[in-house]
């Protein structure tokens, strides 16, 4: 049993973390093992456990790490629960429990862009609101937009409509709209066609600095750029440019974070951003062979940090 565990923990004489997966796929992942190991070598061991696991103790952990939990956006309200009660526990959450509470619902893109980030144009939908496509697009001047759940991931429930979309009519596309609204809020982005091209860019941050950087392209004919739909990625270099705005992201966010990825789309020199990852990013740390060493002294700071101030 996880309390088993917990009882363990209390034993040891090194400092242990969690990296919280799922039930389906408990273990942690092949690329965090990298940061795992890498944590090893500082004194810190990284047990993989699902966050909806019975009976685990969380406070026997020196930190809660949020890794590859990838159903959470299934279960949001038993994921919102739980982590309000590690909050209420103490238990030292990384990210910190206001940082994932505000990047877990894609309304925080509104807070970024009137702090002047640029990102992609983007109307919202209330649960049980009524939003007309076609009337967003053309109050937009939209060829075609790209809807989505506010909390989501691995596209879920997410798809392209417009007048230049064959595929489906825009009256069966409304209806499916409308059929989500009755459950969730939605929202609607301009469609931008460089992902079909260029691929989304990705800059993976650790303690607030830029460490690497990976290009994610879909297979041809589709937009999707996640490995489960046919998209591939690899290693880039981006300029500095580019990163001085994936910088201004994270400026603008307001957060201190242990670990955050920047999602966006390159227009020439112009970073238009999709998301800002701080909850359950994947880090693509198997391309840089520093980059699990610079995840793991991020995370053993803060851990370092928690035990001083823990100190009477």
């Amino acid at each position: 049993m996880r309390q088993g565990r917990g009882e363990r923990t209390r034993k040891r004489k090194g400092r242990q973390v969690a990296f919280v997966t799922y039930k389906k796929h408990p273990q942690i992942t092949d690329d965090d093992l990298l940061a795992a190991n890498a944590l090893a070598q500082l004194g810190i061991e990284a047990v993989g456990i699902p966050w909806d696991g019975a009976g685990v103790d969380w406070s026997q952990f020196d930190a809660v790490v949020l890794r590859s939990c990838w159903d959470y956006f299934h279960h949001p309200r038993e994921f919102f629960l739980w982590i309000d009660s590690l909050n209420n526990q103490g238990v030292n959450l990384l990210n910190d429990h206001s940082t994932v509470r505000w990047n877990a619902e894609k309304t925080y893109l509104a807070d970024l862009m009137a702090a002047g980030v640029r990102i992609i144009p983007t109307v919202y939908a209330e649960q049980y609101s009524n939003a007309s496509i076609r009337g967003i697009l053309s109050a937009q001047g939209w060829e075609r937009a790209a809807m989505k759940p506010t909390i989501s991931g691995t596209s879920l429930h997410t798809w392209v409509s417009g007048p230049m979309d064959a595929r489906t009519s825009l009256r069966d596309d409304q209806q499916k709209l409308d059929s989500l609204l009755r459950e969730r809020s939605m929202m609607l982005q301009e469609y931008v066609p460089e992902i079909e091209t260029l691929g989304e860019l990705s800059l993976i941050y650790f303690g607030g600095e830029f460490s690497h950087a990976v290009r994610k392209v879909p297979r041809t004919g589709d937009f999707r750029v996640q490995h489960d739909f046919g998209g591939s990625w690899n290693a880039v270099e981006p300029n500095e440019n580019i990163k001085n705005q994936a910088d201004a992201v994270l400026r603008a966010s307001g957060r201190s974070s242990v670990y955050a990825r920047v999602d966006g789309v390159q227009r020439e020199d112009t970073l238009l951003l999709m998301e800002l990852e701080m909850i359950e990013p994947h880090l693509f740390l198997a391309p840089d062979p520093d980059a699990p060493q610079r995840f793991a002294q991020a995370v053993a700071r803060r851990v370092s940090n928690y035990a001083a101030a823990s100190k009477p």
